[in-house]
C-alpha cells in the first residue's frame, strides 16, 4: 500500500486528464461515423465551433475570447507551477499503473505502466537525469493498466494489461504477467490467452499472497497459485442483477479485501472481512454487500493503511458524475456523506466533470486516515475526512484535447 501511495500524485496527475472527449457537443456517435475522411472531420469540427445564430464560424471573437479566459485564470497559475513532467516522455504514453520497487530502499526503481507502450522502469527516478527503460520480456505495445507487489515477497511482481474503461483508444491486453525473480524476466501466464482476460482493471495480492484481478468481463477473479489457475469469486453468477463487469480491488491493513462490480450499474461495493473469515478471507461465500444508500454506476474506493476501519468511496452514476462520496469509519457499516469538491474556480460542476467512468482515483495517506487525495480531471485533497478540500491542479475542460 505504501508503495502505492508513494507514487500517488504522479498517477493521479496522468489518470486524471486522459479522456475529456465526452466535453464536445457535438453528438460522439456522429463523430465516430465521420472520422473515417478529411471532410468527415472538417464538418465535426464545423459543428463544434459554428454560432448556430448565423451558421459561421465567429472567428473574429477569438482575441476578445482568449483575453478573458486569460483574465479568469490568472489566479489558477500557481497551481500547475507545483508539477514536472517526470516520464516516460514521448514514447510512454498514458500511464495508469505505477510502483515504487520494494527491493530498492532508496526508492529510485520504479515501474510505469503505459496504456498503449508497454512496460517501462527507472533507476534512478529521484535524479534529474531520470532515464527510463523499456523492461523486455513483455510486449512492446501492450496496455499495461495495473501493476502490483507481492508484500510478504517482493520478487513477486505481477502485471495486469489491457484498458477496459469504455474508452474509444481503449487498446486490448493479454492477461497477467508474472516475475519471480524482481523484475529481471517476465512470463505470461497460460490461462490469459482467454478472452476473459483481454481487460484488467484491477490486481491486488492479499496477506496470505493470493491474487485478485478485477476484470472488465469475467468479474473478480482469485488464483492461490501466483495466477496458474483461477476461480471466480464476484460476477454475474450471483445473481441479484449483478454483472462481470468488474472494478476496483482493495485491501486493508488487517487483511480484509474489498471489491466493487457493476460498472454500469447497479453499483455494488463487497467486503470479506479478514477478522471473520481468516484463511478464508477472500472465498466466494465470505463476501457481503456494504454498498452506500444510492443508485450508482462505477464505484473507486480507497481504504487508510493506517486505520483498517476507514473507507472512502467515490461514486458516479449514469450521468457519468460523481453524484455521491461516502465515508465510513466502521468497515462499511455505516457511512457518512462528504462534500464533492467542484472542477475548479471556473466551472461549478464536480471535479471529474462528465468522466468519472474512465478518470476516477482515491488514496489515503499513509499515516493520516483524514487526508485522502481524489484524482478525476483535477486533482483535490481533503485533510479533513472530506468535509473541505484543497486543489493541487487546475485543469480546464477546453479544449478537450487538454
Amino acid at each position: 500500500m505504501s508503495n502505492r501511495f508513494s507514487g500517488l500524485l504522479f498517477v493521479l496527475c496522468l489518470t486524471a486528464c486522459q479522456e475529456t472527449a465526452r466535453y464536445t457537443t457535438a453528438p460522439f456517435d456522429s463523430r465516430l461515423e465521420k472520422e473515417g475522411t478529411m471532410h468527415g472531420y472538417a464538418q465535426y469540427e464545423w459543428e463544434l465551433t459554428h454560432d448556430p445564430a448565423t451558421g459561421d464560424i465567429p472567428v473574429q471573437r477569438l482575441a476578445k475570447a482568449q483575453k478573458i479566459l486569460l483574465q479568469r485564470t490568472s489566479g489558477l497559475s500557481t497551481r500547475s507551477a507545483f508539477w514536472k513532467p517526470l516520464g516516460p516522455a514521448d514514447i510512454g504514453g498514458r500511464t495508469r499503473a505505477l510502483l515504487i520497487d520494494a527491493n530498492d530502499p532508496t526508492g529510485n526503481t520504479v515501474y510505469a505502466g503505459s496504456t498503449s507502450g508497454g512496460l517501462f522502469r527507472s533507476r534512478a527516478f529521484k535524479s534529474p537525469s531520470n532515464a527510463w527503460e523499456k523492461v523486455s520480456g513483455i510486449d512492446e505495445n501492450l496496455s499495461i493498466s495495473a501493476i502490483v507487489q507481492d508484500p510478504n515477497n517482493p520478487d513477486l511482481i505481477y502485471v495486469g494489461s489491457g484498458e477496459g474503461w469504455g474508452s474509444a483508444n481503449d487498446v486490448r491486453g493479454a492477461g497477467v504477467w508474472r516475475s519471480t525473480d524482481g523484475g529481471k524476466n517476465w512470463l505470461q501466464l497460460d490461462k490469459n490467452f482467454d478472452p476473459a482476460f483481454w481487460h484488467v482493471l484491477d490486481i491486488d495480492v492479499d496477506l496470505n499472497g493470493n491474487l485478485y484481478v478485477s476484470t472488465r468481463y469475467s468479474g473478480i477473479q482469485r488464483s492461490t497459485g501466483r495466477g496458474d489457475h483461477w476461480t471466480p469469486i464476484l460476477g454475474d453468477f450471483m445473481g441479484n442483477g449483478n454483472t462481470n463487469a468488474g472494478g476496483d480491488l482493495e485491501i486493508g491493513p488487517d487483511g480484509s479485501i474489498y471489491a466493487t462490480l457493476n460498472l454500469y450499474g447497479p453499483g455494488k461495493i463487497f467486503k470479506s472481512d479478514y477478522t471473520i473469515n481468516k484463511q478464508n478471507t477472500g472465498d466466494p461465500n465470505t463476501w457481503v454487500e456494504i454498498t452506500p444508500p444510492g443508485n450508482y454506476w462505477r464505484i473507486e474506493l480507497a481504504v487508510a493503511p493506517s486505520d483498517p476501519q476507514r473507507i472512502y468511496a467515490l461514486c458516479a452514476s449514469s450521468d457519468l458524475q460523481v453524484n455521491d462520496m461516502w465515508r465510513s469509519e466502521s468497515g462499511g457499516q455505516n457511512w457518512t456523506k462528504m462534500t464533492i469538491p467542484s472542477l475548479t474556480a471556473l466551472v461549478t460542476m464536480p471535479f471529474t466533470a462528465s468522466a468519472a467512468w474512465f478518470a476516477l482515483i482515491a488514496r489515503v495517506d499513509p499515516n493520516d486516515a483524514n487526508t485522502l487525495y481524489i484524482g478525476g480531471i483535477d486533482l483535490v485533497r481533503t485533510d479533513d475526512g472530506g468535509n473541505t478540500w484543497t486543489h493541487l491542479s487546475s485543469e480546464y475542460p477546453f479544449p478537450p484535447e487538454y
